[in-house]
């Protein structure tokens, strides 16, 4: 008796699994690749400054002229100075 109770038991558990496996959603392609991905693939380190206001003067001027299409001034806490990052 306690056999065939076993054995209900692990028939049920196992159906219950492959139940729950014909449910789910198929895998969907991977989405395209984001601008914003490409955009970040695309930086480039350009140089530090010891203060924000100069990385930030320096990645106008840079955008200005067209050298480059925009940047990000980010502090590099280990150091403390700011770091230039320009984008195509």
């Amino acid at each position: 008796m306690l056999k065939k109770i076993t054995t209900l038991l692990v028939t049920g558990a196992v159906g219950a699994v492959l139940a729950l496996g014909a449910l789910t959603v198929p895998a969907q392609a991977a989405a395209p690749v984001s601008a914003d991905t490409q955009t970040a693939q695309q930086r480039e380190f350009y140089d530090d400054y010891w203060n924000k206001g100069d990385c930030i003067d320096t990645g106008n001027w840079l955008v200005r002229t067209g050298q480059y299409g925009h940047f990000v001034c980010e502090e590099d806490w280990l150091s403390g100075d700011w770091n230039l990052w320009v984008y195509n």
